[in-house]
C-alpha cells in the first residue's frame, strides 16, 4: 500500500508546474530518496516527501504534497565529509512490495525485539552501499530507536539495530 502510494505521489509530482519548472532549471537532477513518517501507525492521509538530487550543484531539493498542492523546498547543499554524488533511484528497480517488507520486519521483530512496540515509524527509500533500501526506524513506546535496512530488490535484512 505505501509503495503504491509512493508511485502515485511520484507520478502526480511529474505533472506539476513546480516539478516541471524545477526540471527545466535542473535538467540533470534525478530522484534520490523518499521520506515518510507514520504516526499512530495510521497510513491514511500520509504523503511522501520526494527528494531530487542535482549532481552539478550537489544540492537536494524536496517536494511534498499538502492536500493537492505541492510544496517545494529549493536545493540545499548536503552535509558531507567529502562531496560525493547521491545515487539515483529508479522506482521500477524496486521488486519487493512495501507490505512484504513490513511482513519480513514484523516476523524478525517478534523474534528479536518482541518487547519493542512501535509508536511512530520513519520510512526512507534510499541507496545505501549500492543497494536500494527501505530504511525503517521505529520509535518505540520504550523510547528506543529500532532501525532496519532492508534490500528493496530481494527483501533481505541488511542491518538491524536497537
Amino acid at each position: 500500500m505505501i509503495s503504491e502510494r509512493l508511485k502515485e505521489d511520484f507520478d502526480k509530482l511529474q505533472g506539476t508546474k513546480e516539478f516541471k519548472d524545477y526540471k527545466k532549471e535542473n535538467p540533470k537532477a534525478y530522484f534520490s530518496a523518499a521520506f515518510l513518517m507514520i504516526e499512530n501507525l495510521s497510513v491514511s492521509d500520509v504523503n511522501w516527501q520526494i527528494d531530487y538530487y542535482d549532481p552539478e550543484t550537489h544540492k537536494a531539493s524536496t517536494f511534498t504534497f499538502n492536500s493537492n498542492n505541492v510544496e517545494f523546498k529549493a536545493g540545499e547543499e548536503l552535509l558531507q565529509k567529502k562531496k560525493e554524488d547521491i545515487a539515483e533511484i529508479k522506482l521500477e528497480d524496486i521488486k519487493i512490495n512495501f507490505d512484504k517488507i513490513i511482513e519480513i520486519i514484523h516476523k524478525f521483530r517478534e523474534k528479536k525485539y518482541k518487547e519493542e512496540k512501535a509508536q511512530k515509524i520513519i520510512i526512507i527509500l534510499q541507496k545505501f552501499k549500492n543497494y536500494i533500501i527501505w530504511n525503517i526506524t521505529y520509535i518505540t513506546s520504550n523510547l528506543n530507536l529500532l532501525n532496519f535496512k532492508v534490500n528493496a530488490v530481494n527483501g533481505k535484512i541488511i542491518e538491524n539495530k536497537l
